[in-house]
């Protein structure tokens, strides 16, 4: 069997999207992390993915739009690669 080189992916959003990413990625065997504001910490992808991690605030401007956050929670969790779900394709 050959090993993926991607062993777990941060998926940066939400929403749909974010639902399919992390689908996909248990089908492949990925570790999924998910990334949620203080108001979304029940949100469906939350409770999808295998961890999820706390950006802060509900405002997107200080969660999900906030790369030193982004990139603080994959440093964090330790993975293998980020996915950027685009704000038009996660439902907002």
């Amino acid at each position: 069997m050959v090993q993926a080189a991607v062993e777990s992916v941060l998926v940066a959003g939400r929403g749909p999207m974010a639902c399919a990413v992390i689908r996909a990625c248990a089908r492949l065997g990925v570790k999924s992390v998910a990334v949620c504001s203080e108001t979304e910490q029940d949100a469906r992808h939350v409770r999808m993915a295998d961890e999820s991690v706390l950006l802060g605030p509900a405002a997107a401007t200080e969660s999900y739009l906030d790369v030193r956050r982004i990139v603080e929670a994959a440093r964090r969790t330790r993975v293998s690669a980020v996915l950027p779900v685009p704000p038009a394709l996660a439902g907002n």
